[in-house]
């Protein structure tokens, strides 16, 4: 069989066994077809090829608490490569269609045109490659808070300030296993807008930002207001990184499903499982609660990548 990139000679082109002639019109026709087998299928938005690499972002996850997925599409080796967006770096992975990194977007971010920069590292040095792309606009409600006089007293504890910065490290865990889709570790009703939404307290308290220590008061995550005792099952495949009681946060669980992207599940009643533990997608973690900092019984799920609060309505796709 030939390589694609030998050029056969020309008695090769016009006689073949039992005397047919190959045209070269169907060698073609056999070249653009391995072309479009091996080049990303859905999502692949954005392309641009530099030498013998093809740089591919992919935006339909691109709004302010989206990502974009970017991509590195070459038959030969790339060296190590990070994509950067507003300065912020993300690594990229092995993946099933060639190197790929999960690029957050902040809630806070602008709608508009946006460039994506590629920066490759190899022996021949530095090269940087910029995409250009765009986030779509979105839209975000307002959640206005009201705890109870026992509930609020938690925001005056010393300790608080020590759990924000235990979640803060744990969300920035990196590990090289590729995540899948992820689905909601319950079934119920979303308190809220959803996602995003502008949080306002009664005495204008700092609350989302008191309990992961990342910078902004919106909503992390989807807060399901399910029952008390709720059966709550693992998003998707991963590790446990944590799981114990966290001052505002309540019975906490923390998994990694790997290249940045984390799962945060907040306010539980019983927690039955325990740091360094493999679960699988479904797999029972404990039972919902109101603990913590809550208004009322509530499951809230967060999920982060590098480190920065994502829609957790977001990841419930393929991520290769």
């Amino acid at each position: 069989m030939l390589a694609l990139d030998e050029a056969p000679s020309r008695s090769e082109v016009r006689e073949r066994p039992g005397g047919r002639r190959r045209e070269p019109w169907l060698r073609l026709l056999a070249l653009l077809l391995v072309s479009v087998l091996s080049f990303p299928a859905l999502g692949a938005s954005i392309t641009k090829r530099v030498g013998q690499v093809t740089f591919v972002v992919e935006d339909d996850a691109a709004v302010p608490g989206g990502f974009f997925v970017a991509r590195l599409v070459s038959r030969y080796g790339v060296g190590s490569a990070h994509v950067i967006l507003d300065g912020r770096r993300s690594p990229t992975y092995p993946a099933g269609r060639g190197p790929r990194a999960l690029v957050p977007i902040p809630v806070d971010a602008s709608s508009g045109p946006v460039p994506i920069g590629f920066e490759i590292l190899s022996r021949k040095g530095r090269q940087r490659i910029p995409v250009d792309s765009t986030i779509a606009p979105r839209q975000a409600g307002v959640r206005r808070l009201a705890f109870s006089a026992e509930k609020g007293a938690l925001l005056t504890l010393p300790e608080a300030a020590r759990d924000e910065r235990v979640l803060l490290g744990l969300l920035r865990s990196q590990s090289l296993a590729p995540p899948e889709a992820l689905r909601p570790p319950v079934v119920g009703p979303i308190v809220g807008h959803g996602f995003g939404d502008r949080l306002v307290s009664a005495d204008g308290a700092r609350v989302a930002q008191r309990i992961d220590g990342t910078w902004g008061e919106f909503q992390r995550g989807l807060a399901f207001a399910v029952p008390l005792g709720t059966p709550v099952r693992s998003p998707g495949r991963g590790t446990v990184l944590f799981a114990a009681p966290l001052t505002l946060a309540g019975n906490t669980i923390v998994i990694d499903h790997g290249q940045g992207l984390i799962s945060v599940l907040l306010h539980l009643g019983r927690l039955d499982v325990g740091a360094g533990e493999g679960v699988l997608a479904g797999a029972p973690l404990g039972l919902s609660g109101d603990s913590g900092l809550t208004e009322g019984p509530v499951l809230e799920w967060r999920t982060y990548i590098h480190g920065i609060a994502v829609d957790p309505g977001l990841v419930q796709r393929s991520l290769d």
